[in-house]
């Protein structure tokens, strides 16, 4: 059974640690192009930039953004990951709650 029949079916399979379990999905939102949640790509970047990421626009924007992102975001990577390599793009030694 591939996604998309999990989905007609309104039952979600989750994986976690060799348990399987069954979640009933009553409603799935998909945000295709900032219409919902209206998110304001700048303010990140000024946020990264002040935390020392000089060249955030390099590896992040509304159009193009480094693979650690997308990794991120499908949850690929851990927040800890994701953490450990964003720190090699920071000038300066930085908490991870600063992140």
């Amino acid at each position: 059974m591939n996604f998309l029949e999990l989905l007609v079916n309104k039952v979600l399979i989750c994986k976690t640690n060799a348990k399987t379990s069954t979640v009933n999905v009553n409603t799935i939102i998909f945000d295709l192009g900032g219409v919902i949640i209206n998110l304001d790509y700048n303010r990140t970047a000024n946020a990264f930039k002040a935390l020392g990421v000089e060249e955030f626009d390099v590896i992040y924007s509304q159009k193009k953004q480094e693979r650690l992102f997308d990794d991120f975001e499908k949850g690929s990577v851990s927040p800890e990951q994701f953490r450990t390599v964003l720190k090699q793009y920071i000038n300066k030694p930085v908490f991870d709650l600063e992140i």
